[in-house]
């Protein structure tokens, strides 16, 4: 999806890709409030 318009006087193009959320690691490995240790170290 792209999306163009006009924002407080300045020309905004965004553009948005679906992605899989099967693949996202916040779905797939669930959350924790509380980890003993970073999932990404």
């Amino acid at each position: 999806m792209l999306l163009e318009g006009n924002f407080d006087g300045h020309h905004i193009v965004a553009r948005l890709n679906l992605v899989d959320r099967s693949k996202m690691n916040l779905v797939n490995r669930g959350f924790h409030w509380v980890q003993d240790s970073p999932y990404n170290r």
